[in-house]
């Protein structure tokens, strides 16, 4: 069976007593008992396995041993229009498995979905849950909706890519990520850029990218240009 996982936000004391909603799920769903191995991490780097020493009138887990993962390099930040209905949920939990940095929901001429603070809240919540499954051991956060001329003014990235379908294909050098720091990547809505928005992000340094001859619904492409990346990064593990 494989050690449940279960988040706490500061794992420096020896001993961790779980929040209501994640002692609920322990106890409810997945019966844990004492004396069982578990793992918790704090979503900035920190993972800590320990035994349940209690359930009641706390779940109380005592602390073994802790491990603190440097974070990810380069990190890669998908800016992206939010689809409609469930598909937002997929696309969060997506990127989330496939180790996405950070996720901000990106406001263009053409998109439909405005996502208000609850809607945001359930995206976070989304992306915690997404990231036990999956064994990161940070986060991915969810930003504040963004218009795309105030985020493509950004200096923070050292490279920068907007996916736009075209005929022939651009190919940006995905070469040497390693060099890089910090990855931008741009989605559109699913009617596409403006001529307006893709002129102003050639002028702000991003490259087009066209990875894929169809065309793709967000959440694929969102999830295709994170896979891809990484496929770079990592080729070894990607054959």
């Amino acid at each position: 069976m494989n050690t449940r996982r279960f988040f706490h936000s500061d794992l420096s004391a020896n001993s961790i007593t779980l929040d209501k909603d994640e002692a609920t799920h322990a106890k409810r769903v997945l019966r844990i008992q004492p004396g069982q191995t578990v793992e918790l991490f704090d979503g900035a780097g920190t993972t800590a396995n320990g035994i349940v020493s209690s359930l009641a009138p706390q779940l109380t887990i005592t602390i073994d041993q802790r491990h603190h993962t440097p974070p990810p390099s380069p990190k890669i930040h998908i800016a992206s229009a939010i689809p409609k209905g469930d598909r937002a949920a997929t696309l969060i939990q997506m990127l989330t498995e496939l180790g996405a940095h950070q996720f901000t929901p990106l406001e263009t001429q053409r998109s439909v979905v405005d996502p208000g603070p609850k809607k945001l809240q359930r995206l976070q919540r989304i992306a915690t849950e997404s990231a036990k499954q999956s064994h990161r051991s940070y986060f991915m956060n969810i930003n504040p909706t963004l218009k795309f001329p105030k985020l493509i003014q950004s200096q923070d990235y050292d490279l920068k890519l907007i996916a736009h379908p075209s005929d022939p294909p651009p190919v940006p050098s995905l070469q040497n990520l390693h060099d890089h720091s910090n990855i931008l990547i741009l989605i559109g809505p699913e009617g596409g850029w403006t001529n307006d928005e893709l002129q102003s992000s050639t002028a702000a340094d991003f490259q087009p990218w066209s990875f894929n001859p169809n065309i793709l619904r967000i959440e694929t492409a969102a999830a295709a240009a994170v896979a891809i990346i990484y496929a770079h990064l990592y080729p070894s593990q990607s054959t």
